[in-house]
C-alpha cells in the first residue's frame, strides 16, 4: 500500500538502559507498503527474535498484496474494478475486516473518516503532478461518489457490495495502522510480548521493555522532535509537511474532507493515542479534517483514545485532551498551558442560545413578524397563540445527549429575545433529502437542504444573490458548521470553514417593499423532516 496517507511521525526507539533480565533487545527493519517498516522486541534468543520479526514482516506484505490502491494486482484494486453495482461479491477475511473497521470509525466520525473518497484521492494525485486542481464541477460530480453508506456488508457471506457505480475504496488512512495491529498479533503468536511494530509512521506496542513501565517514542513535532512514553497500544502523527498541493498560493494537504472534496487547508499537526494502531491512524484523519474543537468532541466516541493537536506552522502552540501520553522531552517550545478544550464552550465573546440541557430561552412559532405586530402584544389573543405554539414545541422538539432535536413535525423554534447585528454559530445536521434553514430576524432565511446547490445561500432572495458561491455541505447525517455575520441587511456566511455567501443583502420575504427589519428572533426552521442542531453561540455586534 505504498500510497497510503503520508506521516510525519518518524518514530524512533530509545535505547532502553538499565535492564537486568536476560531478555535482550533485537530491532529489524525492513521496506514495506513504500515505507520502512520496524520491528522491535525482546527475547533471550536472536533466533526467535528473527523468527518474530519475520512473520511480522510476512504478514505485512501479505496485507499489502490486499490493500494496496498503487498496485493493480491487489485484491483492493480487483473488486473495485469487476464490482457489479448492486452485486454482492465474496471479498479475503482480511478485506472484509479492514472495511468492517472502516465503517465503524466513519458511523462514530460522522463521515469525517470515510474510505470512499478513493475516486476524489486519484483526482488530487493527478492534481500533484499537473499542477491543476479539479474544478468545481469535477469536484461535485466526486462528492456524488462518495459516502460510506455505499457499501453494504454480508456478514454470513464475508461479502460486500457497492451500492453504486463509481464507488472507489482508498485505505490510506487506516491500513498502515491495521497492518501494524496484525503484524503485533504475529509476534505475540510467537510468544514473544515485549515488542513493537512501527510502519512509516504509524506505530503500535505491546509490553514495554523488560523493567521499565513505557517505551520511549521520539515523534516528530513542528520545529522538532519530542519524546512521549507510550505503555502500550497505537499512536499515529497526521500532518500536511510533505504532502500537499499549492492552488494559487493556497495549499491545500493531501487529506480530504469527504463533505467538500478539498484538501484540509488548516495546517493542522494531529497526534493520536489510541487502543491500537487501526484506530489512531483513522482518527489522526478525522481530527484533521474536522479540526480541534469537533476532534474533542469526536474522541468521546472512543475510548481510550487522545490526542495533541496544534498548528503546524506554529510549533509549540498545542492543545493536549485528557490521558494523552506523558511528552517527558521535547526540542520545541512546551506547549502553551491550556487544559483540556470544552467543545461545547464557546469561543471567546460568545455565549449560547441553547443549553445542551432544556428549551430555555426558546419559544414555539406564533407567526412571522406582520403577523406578530398585528397582534395586541398586551392582550390575550397573542399570549394564547403562544402558549399554544410553546405546546406544539414541547411535543416535537427535545434535548437528547446534550443535542436539540427535531423530529420532523410540528412547527419552528424561535429564539425569546430579538437580536439586532450578531455573529451565529451553529452546528446542523439533516437527513436525506433534508431540508431546513436558519431565520435571521424573523426572516427567511440561510438555506439547509440535501441539494446539489448547496446548503448557506440566502434562499429566499430575488434581486439579490440567493445562491451560494461553493458547495461546501458535508454528506447528510454529517454534522456541518455555520458561521454568520449579520450587519444591517447585510449577511455574510461560512459552511464548513468556507465563504459560501460573500456580504449580501438579506430581502424582506415578509414585506417586499420594506428594508430588513432592524431587530428580530432567529428560528430554526422545520421543513418536515428531522433535524439535529447543536453548539448554537452568539456574539452582539456593536453598532
Amino acid at each position: 500500500m505504498t500510497g497510503g496517507r503520508a506521516m510525519i511521525i518518524a518514530v524512533a526507539l530509545l535505547l532502553v538502559t538499565g535492564c537486568t533480565t536476560r531478555l535482550q533487545r533485537h530491532e529489524f527493519r525492513e521496506i514495506h507498503m513504500g515505507s520502512e517498516a520496524r520491528v522491535v522486541l525482546y527475547t533471550e534468543d536472536l533466533t526467535v527474535a528473527s523468527e518474530a520479526a519475520r512473520a511480522a514482516f510476512d504478514r505485512i506484505a501479505e496485507l499489502d498484496a490486499v490493500m494496496s490502491d498503487y498496485r493493480d494486482d491487489s485484491e483492493l484494486m480487483r473488486v473495485c474494478r469487476e464490482q457489479t453495482p448492486g452485486e454482492m461479491i465474496e471479498v479475503s477475511e482480511d478485506l472484509y475486516r479492514v472495511l468492517w473497521r472502516a465503517r465503524e470509525i466513519s458511523e462514530a466520525t460522522d463521515g469525517a473518516f470515510d474510505v470512499t473518497v478513493g475516486p476524489m484521492v486519484r483526482r488530487w494525485r493527478e492534481a500533484q503532478r499537473t499542477g491543476t486542481p479539479p474544478s468545481a464541477e469535477e469536484l461535485k460530480e466526486l462528492r456524488a461518489l462518495v459516502g460510506f453508506r455505499a457499501i453494504t456488508f454480508a456478514p454470513d457471506r464475508r461479502a460486500i457490495r457497492f451500492d453504486r457505480a463509481g464507488v472507489g475504496v482508498d485505505l490510506g488512512g487506516i491500513g498502515k495502522g491495521f497492518a501494524c495491529d496484525e503484524a503485533l498479533a504475529r509476534v505475540r503468536d510467537r510468544g514473544v510480548e515485549h515488542c513493537l511494530v512501527e510502519l512509516g509512521g504509524d506505530l503500535v506496542a505491546g509490553a514495554p521493555p523488560p523493567g521499565e513501565n513505557a517505551w520511549r517514542v521520539k515523534v516528530e513535532a513542528p520545529g522538532g522532535h519530542r519524546i512521549i512514553t507510550l505503555a502500550s497500544g497505537g499512536i499515529t502523527t497526521s500532518a500536511d509537511r510533505f504532502r500537499y498541493v499549492d492552488v494559487g498560493g493556497k495549499r491545500f494537504s493531501h487529506i480530504l474532507a469527504p463533505g467538500t472534496g478539498y484538501g484540509v487547508t488548516s495546517r493542522l499537526a494531529v497526534t493520536v493515542g489510541a487502543p491500537d494502531a487501526t484506530t489512531a491512524d483513522a482518527l489522526a484523519t478525522a481530527i484533521s479534517v474536522v479540526g480541534p474543537r469537533e476532534g474533542t468532541w469526536m474522541l468521546r466516541r472512543f475510548p481510550g483514545s487522545a490526542a495533541l493537536i496544534e498548528r503546524a506552522d506554529a510549533p509549540g502552540s498545542a492543545l493536549v485532551t485528557a490521558g494523552f501520553p506523558p511528552i517527558v522531552e521535547q526540542t520545541v517550545a512546551p506547549p502553551r498551558p491550556a487544559p483540556v478544550v470544552d467543545p461545547d464552550a464557546p469561543p471567546a465573546g460568545f455565549r449560547p442560545l441553547f443549553s445542551g440541557r432544556d428549551l430555555s430561552g426558546w419559544q414555539g412559532l406564533v407567526g412571522g413578524p406582520p403577523k406578530i405586530r398585528a397582534m395586541d402584544r398586551d392582550g390575550e389573543e397573542l399570549r394564547l397563540a403562544q402558549a399554544e405554539a410553546d405546546r406544539v414545541m414541547r411535543e416535537h422538539w427535545s434535548v437528547r445527549d446534550g443535542v436539540l432535536y427535531f423530529d420532523g413535525k410540528g412547527s419552528h423554534l424561535v429564539t425569546v429575545r430579538d437580536y439586532r447585528d450578531f455573529e451565529l454559530r451553529l452546528d446542523w445536521k439533516i437527513t436525506p433529502g433534508g431540508d431546513s434553514g436558519i431565520y435571521l430576524r424573523g426572516v427567511p432565511q440561510v438555506q439547509i437542504w440535501d441539494d446539489a446547490i448547496g446548503s448557506g445561500g440566502l434562499y429566499n432572495n430575488q434581486k439579490n444573490p440567493s445562491k451560494p458561491l461553493v458547495v461546501a455541505d458535508h454528506a447528510p447525517g454529517q454534522w456541518n458548521t455555520f458561521r454568520i455575520i449579520v450587519r444591517g441587511d447585510r449577511v455574510r456566511v461560512w459552511l464548513n470553514g468556507l465563504r459560501v455567501v460573500q456580504d449580501t443583502p438579506l430581502e424582506n420575504y415578509w414585506q417586499r417593499d420594506q428594508p430588513l427589519y432592524r431587530a428580530g428572533p432567529i428560528e430554526l426552521q422545520s421543513h418536515g423532516s428531522e433535524l439535529w442542531f447543536r453548539r448554537i453561540w452568539i456574539r452582539e455586534l456593536g453598532e
